[in-house]
């Protein structure tokens, strides 16, 4: 009966992270969308750009960039420590300056749905 138990709790579990994930954009194809390529060649000779604005692919090139997004929650990761960080694959061929992470646990008023 355990087992069973066990066995149904898994596929329930199993079946709520699916549903999450496919109500998620794929974080590759959007960058992509949004015009951040994934050429290093490119990017070492200036050719590509090393970011982008969130939601830019549906943006005129020749108008403003796409409205701020914001979130409010708090910045927590684990390991502790990755809750905000540097960068750590910055290189300074490509960048002036490390980027800075937060990842942020958003409050319920900012999720997407």
């Amino acid at each position: 009966m355990r087992a069973a138990l066990a066995l149904v709790s898994a596929l329930a579990v199993g079946a709520a992270v699916a549903a999450f994930a496919a109500t998620r954009p794929d974080p590759t194809t959007q960058a992509r969308a949004d015009g951040c390529g994934r050429d290093v060649a490119a990017l070492f000779k200036k050719e590509a750009p090393t970011w982008v604005y969130v939601g830019d692919a549906s943006s005129p090139a020749d108008g403003p960039p796409p409205v701020p997004q914001w979130a409010a929650g708090i910045a927590d990761a684990l390991p502790v420590g990755l809750s905000a960080h540097p960068s750590g694959i910055d290189d300074p061929v490509t960048h002036d300056a490390f980027d800075f992470l937060v990842n942020v646990k958003p409050d319920a008023p900012s999720r997407r749905a």
